[in-house]
């Protein structure tokens, strides 16, 4: 048995002998060195900077959830590879940039995380308050096809938002500009869902409603039309009285009305000398109220008309019949007040509010204003529309015409003014 287990054991007997004799290290050697070996050194970093190995920071500052200990563990535990993932704190928010408009616009967004520690990371690689979590929870996270999924739906969110907006803002602006001092205690409108031109602008108190048109916008229209050489009221344009009597408007109980409408020149427009358009108008009675135009000289203390004028190159103005004269410019056929203080437009919708408030009998407290287009443009304080007690705002005083009377205020071709929006309200 001692000689079998010699025999066996022959084999190992070189690697007993001296390293000087076998040239290397003894078994005994080889098995200590072993057992004591440490690990090669490692770089910490990878090619982009961030640690491997160590509770090393990466280049965004922030260190990574492993911690190699000196004892070779992980923190003392067992060294699993853990798959990364990327997770967004609940009520983080991503913004996201859209070039669907030409400003730039950020669409929000909420992702919610399933745990509360998940960590926020920005969109961006780069950012400075970007973070990477190693964990064993997995937690729910975007793919790259996913992530662009969201980003172009962000975007598109944020088109329709940007869109919504608009057209909220646009819509708004319109009813602020028919109604600049609000609705009152009662109006209407024939803006867009409003009512029909003949269920607010009927009964007539006198007159006649024009026609339908499409303005060239498309939009439907009331149409004033101007032949080639005519001049005045007879011919031409349109006049209507009405006192507007619908949804609670009352204008002959009122003290304070506003009166508005949207109008269309197209370009090209010939203003000639002047023409008229639309106000308002009152005085003692309706019968004495309707005829306060013209170059009307008689009791002209019993009326009032408060209309508007295009004129020369464009030129805007308030123009009033009045009993007691505002300015110096009434020379029998009414006041021209603030002339250019505005321009019309051509080619496009110009809005026009009137307000009127009369003042007490025996004292000059009345007030008038314009706005256009949503800006005030006119505002007159200490008016007289009315001199005797009784006095009434009776409603809406429609013409429109090129004059004057004369030959020299005719239009010069065929020409058309596109009107709509009217809109009526009891200020007080």
């Amino acid at each position: 048995m001692y000689t079998s287990t010699l025999l066996y054991l022959l084999p190992l007997l070189s690697l007993s002998l001296p390293s000087s004799a076998a040239g290397g290290p003894t078994p005994r050697e080889i098995y200590e060195a072993a057992s004591k070996r440490a690990l090669p050194s490692r770089d910490d970093t990878d090619s982009h900077g961030h640690g491997k190995y160590n509770a090393l920071l990466n280049t965004h500052g922030h260190g990574h959830v492993g911690r190699r200990s000196h004892g070779g563990g992980l923190d003392g535990k067992k060294l699993v590879r853990r798959k990364k993932v990327k997770a967004k704190r609940a009520g983080t928010t991503c913004r996201v940039s859209s070039a669907a408009s030409d400003s730039t616009a950020t669409a929000t967004a909420t992702i919610p995380a399933q745990q509360n520690n998940a960590i926020p990371k920005s969109s961006s690689s780069s950012s400075s308050s970007a973070y990477e979590q190693e964990t064993e929870t997995a937690y729910p996270t975007m793919s790259s096809s996913s992530t662009n999924e969201w980003q172009s739906s962000a975007a598109a969110s944020s088109t329709s938002t940007s869109q919504q907006a608009e057209s909220t803002s646009s819509s708004s602006s319109s009813s602020s500009s028919l109604f600049p001092w609000g609705t009152g205690s009662a109006s209407w409108t024939t803006s867009s869902g409003g009512l029909s031109f003949e269920s607010a602008l009927k009964p007539l108190t006198a007159g006649k409603l024009p026609s339908h048109g499409t303005a060239p916008d498309g939009s439907d229209s009331l149409v004033a039309n101007f032949p080639a050489g005519t001049v005045g009221i007879s011919s031409a344009g349109f006049s209507f009285y009405t006192s507007g009597a619908h949804q609670g408007v009352q204008v002959d109980q009122a003290k304070e009305v506003s009166f508005s409408y949207s109008v269309y020149l197209a370009d090209g427009f010939n203003f000639v000398k002047g023409g008229k358009f639309p106000g308002l108008y009152g005085g003692t009675s309706l019968e004495q109220a309707k005829s306060c135009s013209g170059g009307r000289q008689d009791s002209r203390d019993s009326c009032f008309s408060a209309r508007l004028m295009w004129r020369t190159n464009a030129q805007g103005e308030i123009y009033d019949y009045l009993p007691v004269p505002y300015t110096n410019t009434d020379t029998g056929y009414g006041e021209s007040i603030q002339r250019g203080a505005y321009d019309w437009a051509t080619g496009r919708w110009t809005t026009v509010a009137m307000r009127v408030k009369l003042n007490d009998v025996g004292q000059a407290n009345g007030e008038q204003e314009l706005v256009v287009d949503g800006h005030s443009v006119i505002s007159l304080k200490d008016v007289t529309f009315a001199t005797s007690e009784g006095t009434k705002i009776y409603g809406i005083m429609a013409q429109t015409f090129f004059g004057g009377h004369t030959d020299d205020w005719a239009s010069p071709n065929d020409q058309q003014i596109f009107f709509k929006d009217w809109s009526l309200a009891v200020l007080s």
